[in-house]
């Protein structure tokens, strides 16, 4: 953000130019006073002890101290009132923060730059003009370091890391500080000539579970650029509008998407996304350098997943792959909506419809790709999804009376939650959360099948250790409260199974 300058003494050259002691005007001579001209067709003005002379009038130095630090005072309130009121946080239905773009150097780390500045400049401008044709009340909110002090009092700056991840990690934070639902970055990439610059951008939490486009999604390849760069060239100009026009787009239409989603509109989300796809049919045609038409395709299975469109979302994500094979993301809402079709299946139909060995291997295929997905914690996420699957075959199996084939499937759920929590680090809250409740799951289900058996002595100890999953669930969601998918997990599963668990317990401890 500019800094404003703030009002100072004028640095006149009078006191360095003089070269003799001024004489009064009047030729009057005063040991108490220096007096000196103010200008053309001034009388003249004295300072001396405890006076100010100007002109004839002969004033105390305390009064016009008063006056100047009472017309001071009024100035500063004119200049800072507006900049100290203006918000540090954002407040608009979506609101998109886009950051000062750096540059990469040699060693990784991340600097300021003023072609990088140029660029971010350019997509805050474009972003507005998108954004203009909305209707009333589906405007985002977009700040940028250009604007006046007055509309916002925090610098975005740059998101910096020596890292993919490190630079996801800034990119969340910042969101966090500001109330960001997406934060647009990138920097130039120096090492190879003509440079180049990938846009990026983080979506923050919204109302779903931890899904698969929470985190960074890069915006295709690379745009090749010679700097410096100099956008009045009419040549240059022209071809990194073209560049950047089907990328700027498509951000506008990303937000206006999730604004509909976050207000719970998915179906309204859908329809956006749908025709961004007919309005920039040419976007991302050469496949051999995909220009990020992927995410729009992502975004689109993801919506018409939360819509329990199972066939259109398996084809909007397979669209997706078929632009970016090795893209982990797809991979995991395909798993998703194959994991989703088995949970409304009943034990017997689940056991045989090979609903859930689909997942399985997407997930597998996804947590293959996950190195190349940084910052996306694709590895939390299938692993994760893994968990889940091998507790609802066992939960099949359980159902149906295959206890021998329901046990090991509850200990590999098990091992891959608690590989989900040792990946996730510290604050993930949504994803320990999730990892615990599967966790409490499985040693409930463990625990039924040893009453079953008779083995009462085990079934205790198994619910006890449902009971701390289900209560450190209840630990994370308590941790972050504003979470509203941590909230649900909270009132609807974790709470009720752990009283659930208690109450069996209990019985079991009587005797009865």
């Amino acid at each position: 953000m500019p800094r404003s300058r703030r009002p100072h003494a004028a640095e006149g050259k009078g006191d360095r130019a003089a070269t003799h002691e001024p004489r009064p005007a009047s030729g009057e001579q005063r040991g108490d006073l220096i007096v000196g001209s103010v200008g053309t067709g001034s009388r003249g003005v004295a300072i001396g002890k405890g006076i100010v002379q100007i002109g004839t009038l002969v004033v105390p130095i305390r009064l016009v101290l008063a006056l100047f630090g009472a017309l001071a005072g009024a100035l500063a309130s004119l200049i800072l009132v507006p900049i100290l009121t203006a918000p540090s946080a954002m407040s608009g239905p979506f609101n998109v923060a886009v950051a000062e773009f750096g540059q990469a150097n040699q060693d990784g780390g991340v600097t300021y730059s003023p072609d990088g500045q140029r660029l971010s400049q350019w997509i805050f401008t474009n972003l507005q003009k998108e954004y203009a044709s909305l209707p009333p009340g589906v405007v985002p909110q977009v700040w940028h370091d250009s604007m006046d002090p007055r509309e916002k009092r925090v610098k975005l700056g740059i998101v910096a890391g020596d890292t993919p991840e490190a630079r996801t990690q800034a990119a969340a934070r910042l969101a966090q500080q500001i109330n960001a639902h997406m934060v647009v970055y990138g920097n130039l990439a120096l090492a190879q000539e003509p440079a180049s610059f990938i846009p990026e951008f983080y979506v923050a939490k919204l109302s779903g579970e931890a899904d698969e486009i929470v985190g960074t999604h890069q915006l295709g390849a690379g745009i090749p650029l010679y700097l410096p760069l100099n956008l009045n060239d009419p040549a240059v100009a022209g071809e990194l509008d073209e560049e950047l026009t089907f990328r700027a787009t498509a951000l506008s239409r990303f937000t206006t998407g999730l604004l509909y989603e976050i207000r719970g509109r998915p179906d309204r989300a859908l329809e956006v996304f749908e025709q961004a796809d007919q309005d920039l049919k040419d976007w991302g045609r050469d496949q051999a350098q995909p220009k990020g038409k992927e995410i729009l395709y992502l975004f689109m299975g993801r919506e018409a997943h939360l819509l329990h469109r199972d066939d259109q979302a398996l084809s909007a994500f397979q669209r997706a792959l078929a632009i970016k094979p090795d893209y982990a993301r797809a991979h995991i809402g395909i798993a998703n909506v194959y994991y989703t079709k088995a949970q409304d299946q009943p034990a017997q139909e689940r056991s045989t419809a090979g609903d859930l060995k689909r997942a399985e291997e997407e997930y597998r295929r996804a947590l293959s790709l996950a190195p190349g997905a940084p910052g996306a914690q694709v590895d939390v996420k299938a692993h994760l999804g893994l968990s889940g699957t091998y507790r609802l075959q066992g939960a099949a199996y359980l159902a149906l009376g295959q206890y021998e084939a329901a046990d090991p499937l509850f200990d590999r759920a098990i091992r891959e939650a608690r590989e989900a929590l040792s990946l996730a680090g510290e604050g993930q809250h949504r994803y320990a959360g999730h990892a615990y409740l599967g966790i409490g799951n499985a040693y409930h289900q463990k625990a039924h099948m040893r009453v079953a058996g008779g083995d009462n002595e085990a079934a205790k100890g198994l619910f006890e250790q449902a009971i701390t999953g289900y209560e450190r669930c209840v630990e994370h969601a308590n941790a972050e409260p504003a979470d509203w998918f941590l909230a649900q997990l909270k009132t609807d599963y974790c709470l009720p199974y752990e009283e659930t668990a208690k109450g069996v317990l209990r019985t079991l401890e009587s005797g009865s």
